[in-house]
């Protein structure tokens, strides 16, 4: 799984949570995820998710899978968190499409302090 799809779970954690879904593009279009690759991309999502060494404290966040227009989608539903996750020992948050490293601010306040 790539180091950006984690990163996009935890800066919804460090916010007030939201919908992630994987086989859609950035338009709304339904692109699918390819038959073949459906289990494996659960598994890697699980093991990224649950891996101490990747994300501190670890999550359980479930995937829903969705049929549309004859192809599967993930739905994967993100709450918010009531700790500060890290990715490899670094903070993101959410700011409108991007990851912002804010690890390093010293203008965190509220809820990152």
């Amino acid at each position: 799984m790539k180091s950006g799809c984690v990163r996009n779970r935890l800066r919804f954690l460090n916010r007030s949570g939201g919908h992630l879904f994987l086989g859609v593009d950035n338009q709304g279009g339904i692109v699918g995820i390819k038959p073949a690759a459906i289990e494996k991309l659960k598994m890697d999502f699980v093991t990224a998710m649950n891996n101490p060494l990747k994300i501190s404290p670890t999550f359980y966040l479930s995937i829903e899978a969705i049929e549309l227009e004859g192809k599967t989608i993930f739905h994967i539903l993100v709450p918010e968190s009531s700790q500060v996750p890290r990715c490899n020992g670094r903070i993101f948050d959410h700011y409108e499409d991007d990851d912002l490293d804010i690890t390093d601010n010293t203008n965190l306040g509220g809820r990152f302090v």
